[in-house]
């Protein structure tokens, strides 16, 4: 991909875990996507608020200094527009088999990277899923 090319979209990866938090910026960056990242919903928030443009809010539930869903109901005030993953390794804290959180998509860790993929590009709208591209080639 041309780097110098504005990318389409912009995610915020939000994880207190440094190396998922590596391992998934470049899994996006790899897709195209820009992406900024924080490691606590108290450090996501100032970056979501510092931002002109922001698509995506990829998140962790529970952190460290600010968790996830209280960052989300905070940034929905201000930022309506921006679309929300939250990624969990804590299966209790829905019921099983839930897909949602507070209204948003949720997956579990761990997660397979085209799961991942097509539930950001889900998310976002995009036409094309991971299968639909990989069809293609």
């Amino acid at each position: 991909m041309d780097r110098d090319v504005e990318s389409e979209f912009v995610i915020l990866v939000v994880e207190d875990d440094r190396v998922l938090r590596m391992a998934l910026t470049h899994i996006f960056k790899n897709e195209g996507f820009e992406v900024l990242e924080a490691s606590s919903g108290r450090q996501g928030l100032e970056v979501a608020t510092a931002t002109p443009r922001l698509d995506l809010i990829l998140t962790d539930v529970v952190m460290p200094d600010g968790d996830g869903r209280t960052m989300v109901r905070q940034l929905e005030a201000l930022r309506p527009d921006v679309q929300v993953l939250f990624v969990t390794g804590l299966a209790r804290l829905v019921e099983p088999g839930e897909v949602t959180l507070d209204g948003h998509p949720l997956l579990y860790k761990p997660f397979d990277i085209n799961a991942l993929l097509d539930t950001v590009w889900g998310v976002l709208g995009a036409k094309d899923s991971c299968a639909q591209r990989e069809n293609a080639s």
